[in-house]
């Protein structure tokens, strides 16, 4: 498959302001505040459970939604605590006017200028024009597929190398009642989670490779016949998983999937990473990579 046929995006940033203590999330809630004329609506919430951020902040509704939590729930009492922000840049247009995602992230960069700020995941969408069906993926680390309402997944969502593959056209059709010309659209999308985060500068590169952790290939059934056609359809069409094969038959169904032509999702990725890097950096600072610590 040509690279320009794969269409990548980044479709989820999570991003971590460090020591941040309760004065400065206070003053800068205060510089949002000011400027709610120009924002979406902010809405205030106090966590209560274990897993909630104390403090947690919902700029607009929707999928477009920008969400700031601050000092987590399981967090040691100190001085200062960890601040989240996390959204899908992808949608922000749908909540944000025009400028005013800028105008949020210059309020809380000028409150936090000397806090340092990690990337603590991404989330890459591959759009393809290829129908879903034929289209399939296999856990090289044991992940189990799932399979709910026609999409497929592999692993927890929020956590690394979460995989999930779905009908793209049919939700724009029913989410967005928007028609697209293409016969098929299908979304591949992949999650990069770092427990402790990285600085701007150690994303120089993408800090994962798909190819790790999933193969991803165009299905080709004619090119097997006999027993191992019939089971490595019912793979495919999600009534078996892998597992529940024989170990020989396992082996011969990775094996098809392997002489099959496999998906390059990173060269799609490295294609495009340089643009989605220059978002991520818009994002969190004014300056040069270079010059940020």
């Amino acid at each position: 498959m040509e690279e320009e046929e794969v269409s990548v995006r980044l479709d989820r940033l999570l991003l971590v302001y460090e020591a941040v203590t309760e004065s400065q999330f206070d003053d800068m809630y205060n510089g949002l505040t000011a400027f709610q004329h120009k924002l979406p609506w902010i809405y205030r919430k106090i966590g209560v459970s274990i897993a909630d951020y104390h403090l947690g902040l919902h700029i607009g509704s929707g999928e477009g939604s920008i969400y700031i939590g601050f000092k987590h729930n399981s967090a040691s009492q100190s001085g200062a605590y960890k601040m989240k922000i996390e959204w899908n840049p992808a949608k922000e247009q749908e909540v944000f006017e025009s400028g005013s995602v800028d105008l949020l992230f210059s309020i809380i960069n000028s409150k936090l200028w000397n806090n340092k700020r990690v990337i603590r995941g991404m989330d890459i969408a591959f759009d393809l024009e290829v129908d879903k069906s034929n289209l399939v993926a296999t856990s090289l680390t044991g992940r189990n597929q799932d399979r709910r309402k026609g999409t497929i997944y592999y692993g927890d969502r929020n956590n690394d190398g979460f995989l999930k593959i779905y009908d793209k056209k049919k939700e724009l059709k029913e989410k967005q009642k928007k028609e697209i010309e293409a016969a098929s659209l299908t979304r591949i999308e992949y999650s990069w989670r770092h427990s402790e985060g990285l600085k701007l500068n150690d994303l120089s590169k993408a800090p994962f490779r798909v190819a790790d952790k999933y193969k991803v290939a165009l299905l080709d059934p004619e090119s097997v016949d006999g027993t191992l056609k019939g089971c490595l359809l019912s793979y495919v069409r999600g009534e078996m998983d892998l597992k529940e094969f024989p170990r020989r038959t396992r082996e011969n169904i990775k094996k098809a999937l392997t002489d099959m032509e496999q998906l390059a999702l990173d060269t799609y990725l490295e294609g495009q990473y340089s643009n989605i890097l220059l978002d991520v950096k818009k994002y969190i600072t004014g300056q040069s990579i270079e010059n940020v610590s």
